[in-house]
């Protein structure tokens, strides 16, 4: 065994001739674990929310969107949708077709989106499940049918399986210019609403969603012109690498998003808030190793009779530094470890217990704070606390290298 990390466990396991020393070197390990615990804790749940976001978007936007780079629809054929299945890694693809509109409904108007979708639209995005009261309208053979969002449903004052009173649809008219008169600018349709959707805010004030027919037909669209083609990818499959594959077989004339890219600000603005909260508790973990570095010193002190003994025995300047880097990096890696255990068993019992709450009420989408354990995370913890414990262990050394000077 190397001879300084030898010596630097027996004094890290030895009881100290000065109480004070033993005490200081104890809070500086308990410093660094309660820090590296609440950056775990932080961090996961920050995997958590991002967890959380990712799979409400999953219920609503595919894992692969096509649109066209130029004008806000796109003709499609067979021969365009065959390549589609033929690519590797494409399970299923959906035909959308969105639209502002107005809506109205007895004395309530309210602008919105409609998105018109085809059968396959709820294997692609999981949407059906997010229905919370009604159905889905796949499942009824009509056609002037759609679900809509809760907020939608709250603003319009319309619920589920409203079989009386329609809800009519108004688009502008294309090519007509200013007409004036509402009956020449806009073309309109009704449907019945078979259910209410909820996923969150974004969605659920925006949207309406019904068979792509009725939305072709209240646009005076044909079958082939479409918004977007919606993808999903098998279980096995990269998205990332799907995206280049039909990048490379559709041409530059479209615009192909993953998941990610569908929300890239969204995505990004997490990401950044996610490095400022490492960053600060990285200062926080420095501010802490302060106490190491200070029990080093004191160890330094009280073993001054050690050092003179090592120096007799032949041990030079650099080895005897060594012991004492060693001392307070082991310090730091015991706290770093223990911190890690204590916040991912916090984190562990959060997520399968539930216990700290949001708060009460119906206005949050979970009523708990979601949290996620990423073994990445830790890995990134780990060498902070590594590289902050190896720093604040270094400092010290250079008292001892003036003391030896000295002696």
């Amino acid at each position: 065994m190397n001879l300084p990390f030898y010596i630097a466990k027996r004094y890290l396991f030895k009881k100290k001739t000065n109480n004070v020393v033993n005490v200081i070197a104890l809070m500086s390990v308990i410093g660094v674990a309660i820090g590296t615990t609440a950056l775990v804790i932080v961090l996961s749940v920050f995997n958590g929310f991002e967890k959380l976001v990712t799979n409400l978007y999953k219920s609503f936007d595919p894992d692969i969107k096509i649109t066209s780079l130029h004008g806000k629809t796109m003709q499609i054929d067979t021969v365009f949708l065959n390549n589609l299945t033929k690519t590797k890694g494409v399970a299923l693809y959906s035909k959308v077709l969105e639209e502002k509109v107005l809506l109205h409904y007895n004395d309530k108007q309210y602008v919105a989106t409609i998105k018109g979708v085809d059968s396959l639209f709820d294997e692609t995005t999981g949407f059906d499940k997010t229905i919370k009261s009604g159905t889905y309208f796949y499942n009824i053979p009509q056609k002037n049918i759609g679900v809509i969002g809760q907020g939608i449903s709250y603003m319009l004052s319309v619920g589920a399986n409203d079989n009386v009173t329609p809800v009519q649809v108004f688009v502008p008219k294309k090519g007509l210019g200013g007409s004036l008169n509402p009956k020449e600018a806009f073309s309109s349709k009704a449907f019945y609403p078979t259910g209410v959707f909820s996923i969150q805010a974004d969605f659920d004030t925006k949207y309406i969603v019904t068979p792509i027919e009725f939305t072709q037909e209240l646009l005076g669209v044909n079958k082939n012109e479409v918004s977007a083609i919606e993808l999903k990818t098998t279980s096995s499959a990269n998205q990332m690498m799907v995206k280049k594959s039909l990048e490379k077989l559709i041409g530059d004339q479209y615009v192909v998003k993953s998941q990610l890219e569908q929300h890239e600000a969204l995505f990004k603005m997490m990401k950044t808030e996610k490095i400022a909260v490492i960053i600060i508790f990285t200062f926080i973990l420095i501010i802490a190793t302060f106490t190491m570095a200070s029990a080093i010193i004191m160890l330094i002190i009280d073993k001054e009779r050690d050092i003179r003994t090592l120096i007799n025995l032949g041990m030079d300047l650099s080895k005897i530094q060594k012991v004492y880097f060693f001392n307070g990096f082991l310090n730091s890696c015991i706290g770093s470890v223990a911190g890690m255990v204590i916040g991912t068993s916090l984190s562990w019992i959060q997520e399968k217990f539930k216990i700290i709450k949001l708060g009460s009420g119906d206005g949050f989408v979970v009523s708990y704070y979601p949290v996620s354990v990423n073994g990445t995370d830790l890995l990134i913890v780990f060498i902070i606390i590594t590289i902050v414990g190896a720093l604040m262990s270094f400092i010290p050394t250079m008292v001892l290298k003036r003391k030896l000077l000295y002696v």
